[in-house]
């Protein structure tokens, strides 16, 4: 009989050891839908990297978030999980918000209005119309796979001490045909 629950047991150990191993390897299962769902993989340097994990910054929009469960509880600050986002604009560059969607240097990111409110109908603090220069250390993370990323359209840049690491796909399913992944 033990032998019996013994073998039961077996598959859920092999798989949360398989987690666990992979974890220690740097790689990370998405789950969210801001990107495509799939094993992701750290990179060794964050630097230029076209996605990044990072940690919100503490202060009232991580309180926010917290506060309406928007991501998992984790290891970040502010007991919040890591996000992981497309890097869209570094230090140089210039992201400019309307309320006809978003541009980075001219090039056009978004085609809608960012949302004021959240899916159950609560506002959201988001970037107000106008030009960002993005300073220093910085990044702006958004997300196009999803038009309800929550990203830079909300809390603005992030600095690069918030990034954990560069991370690249490896093996990645539910893509929609229209987005381009970085292989990098």
């Amino acid at each position: 009989m033990k032998r019996k629950y013994a073998l039961a047991l077996l598959p859920g150990a092999l798989f949360i050891s398989a987690l666990a191993v992979g974890a220690a390897f740097g790689y990370r299962i998405n789950l969210t839908q801001s990107l495509p769902l799939g094993i992701w993989q750290k990179t060794p340097d964050s630097k230029g990297a076209a996605y990044v994990e990072f940690c919100l910054p503490e202060g009232q929009f991580a309180a926010l978030v917290r506060e309406r469960e928007y991501t998992p509880h984790g290891t970040c600050p502010e007991g919040l999980a890591p996000l992981l986002k497309p890097v869209v604009a570094q230090a140089g560059d210039l992201v400019v918000i309307t309320d006809k969607g978003l541009a980075v240097n001219g090039k056009p990111l978004l085609t809608e209005a960012i949302r004021e409110h959240d899916s159950k109908g609560r506002p959201l603090p988001a970037m107000k119309p106008g030009s960002y220069p993005v300073p220093e250390k910085a990044l702006w993370v958004i997300s196009t796979y999803h038009p309800r990323s929550l990203d830079s359209r909300y809390y603005g840049a992030i600095s690069e001490a918030s990034v954990i690491a560069g991370m690249r796909p490896v093996f990645v399913f539910n893509q929609r045909e229209d987005y381009a992944l970085v292989y990098r």
